[in-house]
């Protein structure tokens, strides 16, 4: 998360099986990827780290995983789009998204500094290795 923040963005939130799904096409060359979901704080459900509602849920066969791990995280499987926990510590890798909303000069940076690599008509892919996207 820390490495999306100091971009203005945070690590992917997903809402839908149609993110899920482009998530997953994004991610397609790791085994696995960090969302940005996480128990935080002292509560006992998952939340996105950037504050949306948590309304989707892709765990591995429908359940919400129980965990004896202090602070559970979430990765995604990218063969199967299917979540789970896993110690927040463990490397791997990630994907951020970041709105790219004009008032904020530095996304109009970030966009003439990298090419798009590709879109759909809620993302765009600005830097192929920090798998970075932005939110239109």
């Amino acid at each position: 998360e820390f490495h999306c923040l100091i971009q203005n963005g945070h690590q992917l939130s997903v809402h839908n099986s149609r993110e899920n799904r482009f998530a997953k096409e994004i991610a397609r060359d790791a085994p696995e990827v960090w969302l940005g979901s996480a128990k935080f704080g002292r509560t006992a459900q998952f939340e996105w780290s950037d504050k949306t509602p948590f309304n989707f849920k892709g765990w591995k066969n429908g359940q919400i995983p129980v965990s004896k791990l202090i602070r559970p995280c979430t990765k995604m499987n990218v063969t199967s789009g299917e979540w789970f926990q896993s110690c927040c510590r463990i490397v791997a890798p990630y994907i951020c998204q970041k709105d790219s909303q004009p008032n904020k000069s530095y996304t109009s940076n970030i966009q003439k500094s990298y090419d798009t690599i590709r879109t759909n008509d809620k993302y765009s892919i600005v830097n192929q290795q920090w798998r970075f996207l932005v939110r239109k």
